[in-house]
């Protein structure tokens, strides 16, 4: 017994008198990785191991001198398969709660993120008006901390996939509205793919995740190195240099700092129990890394008090702003206690300012009504941000006008209270409403000015003819005079009220398909007659079988509403500029399934504020005109569902491009039977 008391003894001697440092013990790691996980973990071009968490672990590799032999596996899922079975030493990034079986994690954090939600930008549109996943499929990767969230949500249509890459995929390929994933990692794709400025970030923050290494419970020498190596690069900053270098946010953050504090707190214990044990020549060695590990602790302790006096001056800064804010802040827990409320709150709510007062959210006025109205679980599901507009009945019966928004707050992955935030609008939308009846009043009289001028124009030639119809009734040049513009007059009034009619009372279109190239070619002819062809030039140059489908007379409308005024603008010009020809060039071409239609004149012009407003009701620049000829203009192209698009430059030109839905030459005959 006494002979194996010595050999222990011995034994214990020989480990404690090796060198501490470990440059002779090479250790292999096998490590485990998602190659589909970028920027954390990937393969680059190369086929090399590459990311965030790579470059990590590489770091304290080096300075622990261990062999690492990279096992890239498609999935998370399979690499935790593989660690199952004991084919890997570690595996990198893996989420500490979806894998709460395994007990040996990483005290230290790879990284931190959050999940968010993207979409098209047309798709993210659509989901704030619908305000509920479950009328979109909504791509994401299985088996993870994602797909857990998601199943807690409204959705009814998730497509799974076995990584997060391919979860991206299948959006871009149409196999799904949304994506819901690891932020980082989906701006990452995004950027990759060049849809940056086409995707939105719905949900900016659906809850944190931390990414740690797993390991080998059996291997706590291992997991010690790589937490205090995590704790150095922290500490020496290398973390946030690596961590900048993959992320564009801000990585580190107070969490992070605290746990390197305790690791190395704990670290400095460890060492000192081994400095009573140890002989002369560790003692030595010990003193020297206890010094070193002191001095990155008190690192880490200033920079730990920095954030702290930033965070209390952030806090500070916050809380004036709240109880400076204009709008009415309340927040308020779970059952409806109110946490605190802003001066503007206590106002809105018409209550005494009390801070220490006993207040239900429920049970306030304003808010009361407004949260009554939620038909979601604000403590379970995810708040719209967007503001909403509410009327609400006042005591005295008058409407009062709010504009409100909704914001979870989160503590632990819960959520610990609600954020309403409310502004009242009354006083805006009351202003609003005033300008809205004054400018009404203005068209109308502006109306009613413009269609007397140009009724009194043709009664004023119509009674001066009947004026002298006895003095002049039996002279040949007097009747000729008579027959000629007295129907043309009238004929002026019966267009002018036909217009007001069609504008106020539009009737029921007869749609049939027509051959653009057929329809330009009559209202060419038509209007030839009455221009100086010496003057004014009209050039054409038309694609045949260009077919549209619209109502015949009102596409013949349209384009002589636009004939008519470009003749008229340059008419205007050559008062000015003489013996000068001015030209109309009239393009039509098939562009995409698209029928385009152009008119260019060389007369007159427009500003920028005449182009904004010439569509505009009642608006002419002409000394005769009611102001709606370019009006119903635009009102028969939008109802065959086309496009007005008009540019101009005063004195020069002023180009109008019409954009009509292709048809086929087929679609005739089926019209006409259809007729």
């Amino acid at each position: 017994m006494k002979f194996i008391r010595y050999l222990i003894v011995i034994v214990i001697i020989s480990v404690l008198s090796m060198p501490i440092k470990a440059e002779a013990l090479t250790t292999t790691v096998r490590v485990g990785f998602s190659l589909n996980f970028p920027p954390y973990q990937f393969l680059d071009e190369n086929n090399n191991p590459s990311g965030m968490h790579i470059e990590l672990l590489e770091s304290i590799a080096e300075e622990n001198d261990l062999n690492l032999v990279y096992l890239p596996y498609e999935n998370t899922s399979d690499c935790m398969e593989a660690f199952g079975k004991k084919d890997l030493d570690i595996v990198l990034g893996v989420t500490e709660g979806k894998y709460s079986k395994y007990k040996a994690f990483s005290t230290q954090a790879l990284s931190v993120s959050s999940l968010c939600l993207i979409a098209e930008n047309s798709v993210a549109e659509d989901y704030k008006i619908n305000k509920e996943l479950k009328s979109f499929r909504v791509a994401i990767e299985h088996n993870t901390i994602d797909y857990t969230y998601l199943s807690k949500m409204n959705c009814s249509d998730i497509v799974l996939k076995d990584n997060n890459k391919n979860a991206f995929k299948a959006q871009l390929e149409g196999y799904a509205d949304m994506v819901v994933g690891d932020k980082s990692s989906l701006i990452w794709f995004l950027e990759e793919n060049d849809k940056k400025d086409d995707y939105t970030i719905i949900n900016n923050y659906i809850s944190p995740i931390t990414y740690v290494i797993l390991v080998q419970s059996e291997d706590p020498y291992l997991l010690s190195i790589l937490n205090r190596g995590l704790a150095t690069l922290h500490t020496n900053g290398q973390y946030g240099i690596i961590y900048n270098r993959w992320i564009s946010e801000e990585g580190n953050n107070f969490k992070l700092i605290l746990k390197t504090v305790s690791a190395i707190f704990i670290l400095v214990l460890i060492i000192g129990g081994a400095y009573f044990a140890a002989n002369a020549k560790i003692k030595k060695i010990l003193r020297t890394k206890v010094a070193e590990q002191v001095a990155e602790l008190s690192f880490a302790n200033n920079e730990l008090k920095l954030r702290i006096s930033q965070a209390e001056k952030e806090s500070c800064l916050r809380s004036k702003i709240f109880e400076a804010s204009p709008g009415g802040l309340v927040l308020f827990e779970q059952k409806g206690q109110v946490v605190h409320m802003n001066p503007s709150a206590y106002y809105l709510a018409d209550i005494p300012f009390d801070k220490d007062s006993d207040i239900s959210a429920f049970k306030l006025p304003i808010f009361g009504e407004i949260l009554k109205k939620q038909e979601i679980d604000l403590f379970n599901d995810e708040c719209n941000h967007d503001p909403i507009n509410i009327t609400l009945d006042s005591p005295n019966g008058d409407k009062r006008y709010y504009r409100y928004s909704l914001h979870q707050i989160y503590e632990a992955n819960n959520i610990s209270s609600v954020l309403l935030a409310i502004e009242d609008m009354t006083a805006e939308e009351r202003h609003k409403q005033a300008v809205f009846e004054r400018e009404k009043n203005e068209a109308l009289n502006k109306m009613i000015a413009s269609i007397a001028h140009e009724i009194k124009n043709p009664l004023t030639t119509i009674s001066a003819s009947a004026a002298i119809i006895k003095s002049k009734g039996n002279s040949e040049k007097f009747v000729d005079a008579f027959t000629k513009y007295i129907p043309i007059e009238v004929e002026r009034i019966n267009r002018l009220i036909k217009n007001l009619i069609n504008y106020a009372s539009p009737q029921e279109s007869k749609i049939e398909t027509i051959d653009v190239e057929e329809v330009i070619n009559s209202i060419y002819y038509l209007v030839l007659p009455i221009i100086n062809i010496d003057k004014i030039k009209i050039k054409t140059l038309l694609e045949k079988d260009l077919f549209i489908i619209i109502d015949k007379d009102k596409f013949r409308q349209i384009l002589l509403n636009i004939m008519l005024n470009s003749i008229e603008s340059i008419e205007k010009k050559q008062i000015k500029v003489a013996n000068e020809v001015f030209y109309i060039n009239i393009n039509t071409w098939n562009e995409n399934e698209i029928v385009k239609i152009s008119i260019e004149d060389q007369g007159n012009g427009m500003t920028e504020e005449e182009i904004s407003l010439c569509t505009n009701p009642f608006y002419t620049t002409k000394s005769t005109g009611t102001g709606i000829g370019l009006v119903t203009t635009k009102q028969y192209i939008e109802e065959a569902g086309g496009k007005l698009m008009i540019e101009s430059e005063k004195g020069k030109y002023t180009l109008l491009t019409i954009y009509f839905p292709s048809a086929n030459k087929d679609m005739m005959q089926n019209t006409e039977e259809f007729k």
